[in-house]
């Protein structure tokens, strides 16, 4: 009785787990697609790339078109190139960042199929265990009424024995 409920025990322990793992995976598929969202919204990194040389292409043009005004013109558009830059270096982080979260959401994708099946096994072997568990219990149950009734027999055969010695 108490292997069986420490064996239950281990089982809620082993399911409680199990779901406690596909509740955080599943938080972080939301989390993946809330990020998959957000990349939507982003403009290609080739596209702001070419707006950057066309700007740069325009700005150099004007100063060629108007020497005088050259050096303004020409700090004006490094000003511009600085800020394109490092809008540019945080794109560049956030599709790392990105990466690396399509990679931890794969990972934990193939992580809960894994469980998963593990989980089926689990299941299965436990339909396993309680049936043999329950047929040795059958079995042992009447081996033991066949040894009471056998010990019953073996006193009333005593009892026989002594009073036929003794009468």
């Amino acid at each position: 009785e108490t292997r069986h409920a420490g064996f239950s025990q281990r089982l809620v322990d082993v399911e409680d787990a199990l779901r406690q793992t596909a509740a955080a995976v599943k938080q972080a598929v939301g989390e993946f697609e809330s990020v998959r969202g957000l990349r939507a919204k982003f403009v290609p990194l080739t596209v702001r790339l070419s707006r950057v040389e066309e700007a740069t292409a325009a700005t150099l043009a004007a100063t060629r078109r108007r020497p005088g005004d050259g050096g303004l013109l020409l700090e004006a558009a490094q000003g511009e190139l600085e800020v394109l830059n490092t809008r540019l270096s945080e794109c560049e982080e956030r599709t790392r960042a990105f990466d690396d979260i399509k990679k931890a959401h794969f990972g934990l994708a193939n992580e809960n199929i894994m469980l998963e099946a593990h989980q089926a096994s689990l299941h299965e072997r436990l339909d396993h265990l309680e049936q043999n568990l329950g047929s040795s219990v059958e079995r042992c149950g009447k081996e033991i009424v066949s040894l009471i009734a056998s010990q019953k027999q073996l006193a009333l055969d005593l009892k026989r024995a002594a009073s036929e010695e003794g009468g």
